[in-house]
């Protein structure tokens, strides 16, 4: 699997898995569980559009598509889109963010409308498509994939079948994502020249951050590379990132406010960077500031330096509103899945 690179969000969102055969849903079903992924089943074609179409995407609805939406009127004058960073941090506090549907399993062999006919009908709908087929409609699979149909198929005598399956589904999963913050990555670099999520030393940083500290849900604070980064505890981590131009502004300020000695020193020697994520944490006077500071780390990028820091104190950066973790969001899936069914009382 192609590893993670850095996109403006990402969260763990929920898949479709669509089959007239209950034992088939029910093994697959087992190996989502093992492999920590949400999901709902859905016995026929019909049963899965009205999921989607009564559940439209909550990301994609709302400012995002209002986005896209402004992308498409402003083509012609090629006019650049501003992004409201304010609003990727809010996600992080949406309760219902791990509802959102990202991939759809289905089959193709089903009554009354095959699985190409389905991922046909949401052609233009953002969600990726995995089509499960025999060797008898191996090419039928191929054709609907050339033409875009579908996102990737897997053929059930597969003997690797189910780890190929968990392993398309993350992938289709990122690249969901990837398809629906394109606007804002280009936007912001060309907006904003010191941004760095695809410079490629900063995207190393990144994927060691993300695969060290067990990184399953982000999402970017400034358009320069800095993030919120939760775990699958709810653990947040703060990836600081500041051009040299922000620091040296850092360093006018605290001189013309007279800092003490240790604190000029930190930001002309760049050994600590400040980091301020509130307007309150900002109207921080500068005699103040030496909580705000962090052992501070160089990197080259768009030919200038850059400081970056990882912070990790919980109690420091209190956050505005509680966040849902997902292993919480996760057993309490289980928990509801394990209920018996008034057809089983």
């Amino acid at each position: 699997m192609n590893q993670h690179k850095p996109q403006p969000f990402y969260f763990p969102s929920s898949i479709i898995l669509v089959d007239d055969n209950p034992s088939f849903l029910e093994n697959i079903s087992l190996q989502l569980d093992a492999a920590k992924l949400t999901y709902e089943t859905c016995h026929h074609a019909r049963q899965a559009i009205a999921s989607i179409e009564k559940k439209p995407a909550a990301i994609h609805s709302s400012w995002l598509k209002q986005l896209l939406h402004q992308q498409e009127a402003d083509t012609q004058q090629h006019c650049i889109i501003d992004v409201d960073i304010s609003k990727i941090y809010s996600l992080a506090f949406d309760s219902q963010r791990f509802s959102e549907q990202s991939v759809m399993v289905v089959d193709y062999v089903m009554p009354e409308m095959d699985g190409i006919e389905l991922c046909r009908h949401l052609n233009n709908n953002p969600i990726k498509k995995i089509l499960i087929t025999g060797i008898d409609d191996l090419n039928l699979a191929i054709t609907a994939f050339n033409e875009g149909i579908i996102d990737r198929f897997i053929v059930k005598d597969d003997p690797n079948f189910l780890k190929c399956l968990i392993e398309s589904i993350h992938e289709m999963q990122h690249l969901y994502f990837k398809s629906i913050t394109e606007i804002i990555t280009q936007n912001l670099l060309i907006s904003h020249t010191e941004c760095c999520l695809q410079d490629n030393p900063f995207i190393n940083l990144w994927q060691n951050i993300f695969q060290r500290y067990h990184i399953i849900e982000y999402y970017l604070i400034d358009k320069t590379g800095s993030y919120l980064m939760l775990d699958w505890t709810g653990r947040k981590y703060w990836l600081v990132l500041l051009s040299e131009t922000s620091m040296e502004e850092y360093l006018i300020i605290a001189t013309d406010h007279h800092a003490d000695e240790i604190l000029l020193t930190a930001l002309t020697q760049g050994t600590h960077l400040p980091f301020f994520i509130t307007e309150e944490d900002q109207q921080t006077p500068v005699a103040d500031w030496q909580r705000y500071l962090h052992p501070a780390h160089t990197i080259q990028l768009n030919h200038q330096r850059y400081y970056y820091s990882l912070i990790d104190n919980q109690d420091l950066y209190p956050l505005p509103h509680s966040i849902l973790s997902y292993k919480n969001h996760f057993m309490r899936k289980i928990a509801k899945m394990s209920l018996p069914t008034d057809d089983a009382k």
